[in-house]
């Protein structure tokens, strides 16, 4: 009895002893891997420790990655190409199981590691998230896994998933630092060269700095730069080889507005330029972009270093991309502005050249009130009109309409003024005067150009007019009982077709209280919001409210009634306009 007795404390000694050992081992163990943040070291020891406990042939560790793909990321008494296989598993197991055929009918994945002639798998779960999988061949001497095995084995689970989710942790911080270490170099970089970009005003230069900084910053050799001139992009750098050979398809690129690799687009128009582009090796596209449009394209082909471009990566080329769009953008703005500045200058003084032509003071005719206006459009006009005299007793009375508008009818209008000024004091009939007129127009202009033309010659003592109409509006001659004659007598307008057929004049009598009324199509055509003209009915309406009136206040009254009809749409085209009232009181 008492020697049972002692065999059984004995007995219990020695699995406390055991216990102790086990116990120890784990300690050891959970210190070991605690000891160091490195996964890969976490992992060869995890195996290490495992198998020389255990005594097994083999083992290897899977880790998790995003998509359900767990990754090869250490491996023991297993050949070394098996490292970094990549295993998509739909459900992974959360609880110890053996590897059987069995088995694998339930989980088809796990026929790569039976192959490998692993035994068992044990998950690596923290928080209910299986980080990995354990797995382990048969022991050396060929003896089943016992319960003591599943204990330890389990405790190495228990004590893995500890100190792998703590790396991983430090992995990603280690990772988010890096990204923002490379974020701040990167956004420096970009400061920088957007201080260089800003002062430059040339396209070759801003292109030549932008391909410096794809070498220097992101080690690319071969890109190329597509910049957009007109509908088209044009090839403005290329270290691409044959790429310039297919220049006509790159114009479905102007329809791409997002940065990525060349699988990424898909569209049916960009079928073709990418598959020329994926046969000369380019991967990515990084569309230039200026308010949202796309202004150029940069294409790029693999690093130097052979690293794959990350979303980083593209987004840092990207910002680059549109930095040197901006300034080329910025530097033709800044030359446009020039230009518009040194055209105004030109224009301004072409204005004033131009009032130069236009009488700055009209003759005083006896017996008559006569008041003119002219108001340009734009800085310079095409409306002329002329008040002479010829002698003291005839004056010339004349107003034109030359198309089209700016500097180009108004240089049209200067030839015109010099025509009639040469031509008025020869001793020729109006037809014959207005025929040369017409001839020299239409010598010296394009057929595109053309001038409605009006005059005539107004003899104080005879109270006559006589007048050539080249297809102007016909002029209005209001008597003072209401009746009103159109001055429409004349020919073809000038500048069209030289003159073989002769112009007719007209001639008429202007007695006392008479207006004589000459205005170009500006009046008339004047719109207002609805597009309806101010019209010739409403300018009789007026000319004959305002009979009596002075012959400036029924100018200034027009006026007033066309601002208030294109009130809100501006003046679309030149007003000029001549009022003559004969009075005896005058």
């Amino acid at each position: 009895m008492a020697k049972n007795t002692l065999l059984s404390k004995k007995n219990n000694f020695n699995r406390i002893e055991e216990n102790s050992a086990e116990f120890n081992a784990l300690f050891e163990f959970s210190n070991l891997l605690n000891s160091s943040l490195d996964i890969q070291f976490i992992l060869d020891h995890i195996l290490l420790s495992s198998m020389g406990k255990m005594m097994l042939t083999k083992g290897c560790i899977i880790l998790f990655r995003p998509d359900k793909v767990y990754t090869i990321r250490s491996l023991k008494g297993i050949s070394l190409d098996n490292y970094g296989t990549e295993i998509k598993i739909p459900l992974p197991p959360n609880e110890i199981k053996f590897i059987d055929k069995d088995e694998i009918k339930k989980l088809k994945w796990l026929k790569f590691f039976y192959d490998l002639d692993l035994k068992i798998m044990i998950p690596v779960v923290s928080k209910q998230r299986t980080l990995g999988i354990i797995f382990f061949g048969d022991k050396l001497l060929g003896k089943d896994f016992n319960e003591k095995d599943m204990f330890f084995l389990k405790a190495i689970s228990n004590i893995a998933s500890t100190s792998i989710e703590n790396s991983l942790i430090v992995q990603d911080l280690q990772k988010v630092n890096r990204d923002l270490d490379k974020k701040i170099q990167q956004l420096n970089t970009l400061f920088d060269i957007g201080k260089e970009f800003g002062i430059l005003f040339d396209d070759e230069k801003i292109v030549r700095l932008l391909s410096f900084s794809l070498m220097g910053q992101m080690g690319i050799k071969n890109y190329a730069v597509l910049i957009k001139q007109g509908p088209e992009l044009i090839l403005s750098l290329s270290q691409i080889p044959y790429l310039e050979q297919n220049a006509e398809i790159f114009q479905s690129l102007l329809s791409v507005n997002h940065p990525g690799y060349l699988s990424s687009f898909r569209q049916k128009q960009h079928r073709q330029c990418i598959k020329m582009l994926k046969s000369l090796n380019v991967e990515i596209i990084v569309p230039m972009l200026f308010n949202g449009e796309t202004k150029g394209i940069l294409l790029l082909s693999q690093r130097i270093n052979n690293e794959k471009y990350s979303i980083t990566d593209i987004e840092f080329v990207s910002s680059l991309a549109n930095i040197a769009i901006l300034s080329m953008e910025n530097a033709r703005l800044f030359k446009e502005t020039l230009e518009k500045h040194r055209l105004e200058e030109e224009i301004q003084i072409a204005r004033e050249i131009q009032q130069g032509l236009l009488p700055k003071t009209l003759p005083v005719i006896a017996s008559y009130d006569v008041s003119a206006i002219n108001i340009s459009s734009k800085q310079v006009g095409g409306d002329y009109y002329e008040v002479m005299s010829l002698n003291e007793n005839e004056f010339v009375l004349a107003i034109a309409d030359v198309s089209g508008k700016g500097v180009p009818a108004s240089l049209l209008m200067a030839n015109l003024q010099a025509t009639i000024r040469a031509l008025s004091p020869i001793n020729e009939s109006l037809t014959e005067k207005t025929g040369k007129i017409n001839n020299i127009i239409f010598e010296n202009t394009s057929t595109s150009k053309f001038i409605t033309f009006f005059w005539g010659v107004l003899d104080k003592n005879e109270n006559t007019f006589t007048y050539v109409n080249a297809g102007h509006n016909p002029p209005i001659l209001l008597h003072k009982d209401g009746s009103n004659e159109i001055l429409d007598e004349g020919g073809v307008i000038l500048g069209v077709t030289p003159s073989i057929i002769p112009y007719q004049q007209g001639k008429v009598t202007i007695n006392d209280d008479d207006l004589l009324f000459l205005y170009t199509d500006g009046v008339t055509e004047s719109m207002d919001v609805d597009q309806t003209e101010f019209g010739e009915t409403k300018l009789l309406e007026i000319l004959k409210d305002k009979f009596n009136s002075p012959s400036q206040e029924l100018i200034e009254t027009i006026i007033e009634a066309i601002e208030k009809h294109s009130e809100g749409c501006g003046q679309y085209d030149d007003i000029t306009m001549i009022a003559v009232k004969k009075s005896a009181s005058f």
